[in-house]
């Protein structure tokens, strides 16, 4: 194949799905063979074919589908979920970026087959997180440190690990109290009035090598009358309404690629009121991993 030079296109190969490994017809072993799915009809989608078959040709399915026909649709659909997911957080991936989020994957079956990479969205979701929250490790405003409520959250990175840290509003005279994160690339950062569940916030840890993994909690506002978002101002019609735990969960399904080792980093909140727009509480997190 003739060398024209490098465009940052990306070539498809097709892969066994059982095994990952290059399908006998595939083409390989280019300079951009960087990317592979499945093409040994093994993929269902529309066309000729007897999975579905009803009058006319508008409804038929195919469970037999095959090829870099197939290959390259499938290897599209997980490129263009991965650039949407980094432009949600005003990182744009040019073809050449886009080339060294691939080499990520951890689905490596088909590169010593010379076909490539097979996606792993999810796992590459996760690498793209590394990006985007690289520049706000251990970032926090200078006046954090003047007048800081300091917690600290040791977490076992290979079991559950939960902190409960009581507040107590009710013999003051601040009302409605809800927490927001200060780097708003991690999430909330305004007050909303009320919400059952979790805020599930991404938080950038290093290791003694400043390597970055991304771990991420679920935290939520606890009182008598559920659990909230964290950012939930409304209080509990309790005999101590303005009392409540900030609750943070840390799950290791919920974080299935992070590498074991030691890790620490740092959590910047804001406890804030819905009535009292001067009311501010900074609080640090610190968080160590072991």
């Amino acid at each position: 194949m003739v060398n024209y030079g490098d465009n940052g296109s990306i070539l498809v190969g097709a892969c066994y799905h059982k095994t990952g490994k290059r399908a006998s017809f595939s083409n390989y072993n280019q300079d951009n063979s960087l990317l592979n799915s499945w093409g040994d009809w093994s993929v269902t989608t529309t066309g000729y074919g007897a999975l579905q078959k009803l009058p006319g040709n508008e409804r038929n399915y195919t469970n037999n589908y095959s090829g870099t026909s197939s290959a390259t649709p499938l290897c599209s659909g997980a490129l263009a979920l991965i650039q949407d997911y980094a432009m949600k957080h005003h990182l744009i991936l040019s073809a050449w970026s886009m080339r060294d989020i691939i080499k990520k994957s951890n689905y490596t079956e088909g590169v010593v087959d010379g076909i490539g990479y097979r996606p792993n969205v999810d796992y590459l979701l996760y690498q793209i997180d590394k990006l985007i929250f690289s520049d706000i490790i251990n970032q926090y405003p200078d006046y954090f440190l003047k007048s800081a409520l300091f917690i600290s959250f040791n977490i076992d990175i290979n079991n559950k690990s939960e902190l409960n840290y009581l507040f107590e509003y009710d013999s003051s005279p601040v009302d409605r109290v809800g927490f927001v994160l200060v780097n708003p690339e991690q999430g909330s950062f305004e007050l909303q009035w009320c919400e059952y569940g979790y805020t599930l916030v991404s938080i950038p840890v290093v290791n003694k090598s400043n390597n970055i993994e991304i771990i991420k909690l679920k935290i939520s506002k606890k009182n008598d009358c559920g659990s909230f978002t964290m950012n939930s101002a409304a209080s509990c019609d309790t005999i101590k309404p303005n009392s409540f735990y900030l609750q943070l969960l840390y799950l290791t399904e919920d974080n299935p690629y992070v590498e074991i080792d030691k890790y620490e980093g740092i959590l910047p909140l804001q406890a804030k009121a819905w009535y009292n727009d001067n009311y501010c509480l900074n609080i640090m997190i610190n968080i160590q991993l072991n």
